[in-house]
């Protein structure tokens, strides 16, 4: 099995959840593919944890930042319907995300010489 799978899989169903619920087609089903994304991509964390192909360091608050401002986002355009503030926390949440990612792949192929 080729460990990227769950990864690309997780990518695939959030960006999919992510254009369904912003032209509110069907939210419910954009909810459950966000979650499902999310979920694979905890799968693609955890098989390349216990592979020891990944050793955490400090990239990994990068993504702890990110995941906390996302969320804190999501959150508080729910609450307050204010787009403004929920759209910069958002944006801030994905950016340290995509940080994480980038110095997770540098470390990823570092230590696996690919």
């Amino acid at each position: 099995m080729n460990i990227k799978i769950p990864l690309i899989t997780g990518l695939i169903f959030i960006v999919a959840g992510l254009a369904i619920k912003s032209l509110n087609y069907n939210i419910l089903l954009g909810n459950i593919l966000i979650v499902s994304g999310i979920i694979s991509k905890l799968v693609f964390l955890i098989i390349t944890l216990k592979a020891k192909a990944y050793k955490p360091g400090s990239e990994a608050l990068f993504l702890v930042a990110g995941l906390l401002i996302f969320l804190t986002g999501m959150i508080f355009r729910e609450l307050t319907g204010s787009g403004c503030i929920a759209s910069i926390l958002l944006a801030s949440g994905i950016t340290l995300k995509l940080v994480f990612l980038m110095l997770f792949f540098k470390k990823f192929k570092s230590n696996n010489h690919v």
